[in-house]
């Protein structure tokens, strides 16, 4: 079987991070989140 990937994607401030977190916790996914890639390469 291949391994399938789920998009969240939608307008800023969506919840797209809320949902996709609890998908991911649902199915027992890994998550990744464009905002806490984000958090870890620019804020101090």
């Amino acid at each position: 079987m291949g391994q399938t990937v789920v998009l969240v994607v939608g307008r800023p401030a969506s919840g797209k991070t809320t949902i996709s977190r609890a998908i991911a916790e649902r199915w027992q996914l890994p998550s990744v989140a464009k905002d806490t890639i984000k958090e870890v390469l620019f804020d101090n």
